[in-house]
């Protein structure tokens, strides 16, 4: 009986667990809910993909990339800080955890993003004016993209687009990455199941021997 409980407590964890990594699942509302999937880098002598700090989990996939970044011209007088700032906050796309901050068809973006886009592309120019006379506030910036503003971290999944400055991007500009499909569970979850698996075992080899 001892064993039977034991067991039945297993298996109650184990579809917790289970059921809580659906829940995590990531998806792609603005490419129509479908999964996230690596990015395929194009083969030398191609330019270099835009957006590949998210090479290992993307929702875009990389032959859309040049097509939606040639609708974002670049500002005349940026320095490499002001346009590496431009390229996060234009990547949102690609971003594996689009279902947090993709709601209702509008980005919701950080606060802070906009902030620092606006901190350090004040010198660049846009309508024939410096971006901080046409703009008084990162704010303002990021709404007239018709972004969203909140707050960083206003739910519980942090439901805004900060950027993601903490990926860096492929250190070779192009490689050939292994497309083997992930596994839906991870290592841990594959250690559960065989503990499971183990004291079933014992369990049913018990209880046939009482039954003798």
């Amino acid at each position: 009986m001892f064993l039977l409980v034991i067991f039945i407590g297993f298996v109650v964890g184990f579809h917790e667990l289970v059921e809580g990594q659906v829940e995590d699942e990531k998806y792609c509302p603005f490419f129509y809910n479908r999964p996230t999937a690596p990015m395929q880098f194009p083969p030398a002598g191609q330019s270099p993909l835009n957006c590949s700090w998210y090479h290992e989990e993307a929702c875009c996939r990389s032959e859309e990339i040049p097509g939606i970044m040639r609708t974002l011209l670049p500002l005349p007088n940026s320095h490499f800080n002001c346009q590496i700032a431009l390229s996060r906050m234009a990547c949102w796309f690609c971003s594996p955890n689009q279902k947090y901050f993709y709601i209702g068809e509008q980005v919701r973006i950080c606060q802070s993003l906009c902030d620092y886009i606006y901190a350090v592309c004040g010198e660049a120019i846009i309508h024939g004016k410096y971006v901080s006379n046409v703009y008084h506030n990162g704010t303002a910036f990021c709404e007239e993209r018709r972004m969203m503003v909140v707050d960083d971290g206003v739910d519980g999944h942090g439901g805004c687009y900060g950027g993601d400055f903490d990926l860096v991007s492929q250190g070779r500009s192009r490689f050939d990455p292994s497309f083997e499909s992930k596994s839906k569970l991870t290592g841990s979850s594959i250690a559960y199941i065989t503990v499971v698996i183990t004291i079933f075992v014992i369990w049913a080899f018990v209880m046939i021997i009482n039954c003798k």
